[in-house]
This record gives C-alpha cells, structure tokens and sequence, in this order.
C-alpha cells in the first residue's frame, strides 16, 4: 500500500525572508508531509484571512 502526502499549511506574519528560508528547509526533510508556507500579508482572500483571525491556533 503506498503512503499518500498530507499537506501542512503555515501562514505566518514573519518576514518574507524568514518565510523564504523555512520553506527551503521544510522542503529539504525526508516526509511524507508537504509543507505549504505562506506569508500572512500575501494572502488575498479576506474571508480566509478573517477565518485565520477567529480561529487560527497561535503557536507562539
């Protein structure tokens, strides 16, 4: 049975180049998950970004 990919997305208000550089790195890790990070300010669906407002989780 082969293993499928599960997608993690990371929306984040760091610098560009701070989002920049993890990507690199989460891309470089031997898993199975595909990591998707995107800078807060360049998202521009605003319903998304309103959802993300109420209920996103703060892992800092």
């Amino acid at each position: 049975m082969a293993l499928s990919a599960s997608i993690l997305t990371l929306i984040w208000r760091f610098s560009e180049r701070l989002t920049a550089e993890v990507r690199v790195l989460l891309d470089e890790l031997d898993t199975i998950f595909v990591f998707d990070v995107v800078h807060f300010e360049n998202l521009r669906d605003k319903g998304l970004k309103q959802n993300i407002g109420v209920g996103g989780i703060a892992l800092l």
